[in-house]
Formats: structure tokens, sequence, C-alpha cells
């Protein structure tokens, strides 16, 4: 993997078919996760048990997941994003699954293979601080992020964001 900086103006000059790679390089780029086994923990993970209640809201969910995107409401987009979301389900059984963890992975799939979007997903998850968010008590670091943001948000704006029920 290149090690680039990828701000918008790169992003946006670069053509569609490489951004998959960006994602990637930016995502490994200060990762301690291992790469090269990336594909074999991912088919691994898809052929681990998922309780039953856990593939039955991964199933509700994956059809509420950019209900307008062609490539997601498709039956292979719908077919990776479960892929995906159980694969994940299996790997970390504390967090499972969790709803909004589905348009993350939707997202991710709309540039990656689904081997690559379960890896970034391990990334984002372990590494950039968002699984804490999925736990149990996950909404106490919810919240405390969101009150720290309110203490860094202008006084001004923060008046505008609460007229607009934006909280």
């Amino acid at each position: 993997l290149i090690d680039l900086q990828v701000g918008s103006r790169v992003f946006n000059d670069v053509p569609a078919k490489m951004r998959s790679e960006l994602w990637m390089s930016k995502l490994h780029s200060a990762s301690s996760l291992p790469t090269s086994s990336s594909l074999s923990s991912y088919e691994g993970c898809l052929g681990r048990e998922v309780a039953p209640n856990v593939l039955q809201e991964i199933e509700k969910d994956i059809h509420r997941t950019f209900p307008g995107h062609v490539t997601l409401t498709s039956p292979a987009g719908q077919r990776a994003m479960r892929d995906v979301l159980r694969a994940y389900a299996s790997y970390d059984p504390e967090v499972s699954y969790s709803q909004g963890m589905n348009f993350i992975v939707g997202l991710l799939l709309t540039y990656l293979t689904p081997p690559n979007a379960f890896d970034a997903l391990l990334l984002i998850m372990s590494e950039r601080g968002l699984r804490e968010y999925y736990l149990p008590n996950g909404m106490v670091h919810l919240q405390a992020r969101l009150w720290q943001l309110g203490k860094l948000i202008d006084d001004e704006l923060a008046q505008h964001l609460e007229a607009h029920m934006v909280l």
C-alpha cells in the first residue's frame, strides 16, 4: 500500500477506479492490523455461527441502508452488506451488530470489495475508536463526545443548529 495524504482536492481529482486504493492506503497508513491475512480472516469469520437474533437484526437493517443507492439495493450489494456485517458480528461478539453499523458498511462497500470493507471496518472500529460507541454502554461515550463537541462549537452556530432541531 502506498502512503498518501488524502485531502478533498486529491480525492476529487482521482479517477473513481483509483479511489478504493486511496481508501485502503489512508486506512492502513497508521494501522497495526495485519493486512496479509484479511481475506482469510474475512472468509473465516463468514464461516462462523452468528446468533439468529443478530442475523434477524442485520436482515432488517440492510434493506433500510441507503435505499436510493443502485448498487447497495441490488441483490449482490445487499448480499455483500449482509456478509460484511455477519463477518464482523462473528469477529467481535461483544459488539456483534448494532443499528448504524449498516451505514458504515454501506459507505465502505461503495468503494471497496467485501473483504477490504471488512478489513476497513475492523480498522475503523478498533483503531479509530468507533467500537466504543457500539458497546452496550456506548451511549455514555457518545454523550461525552457530543458534550465535548458542544463546548467547541461557536455559540452562534450552536443556536443556529438548535433552531433547526440539530442537537
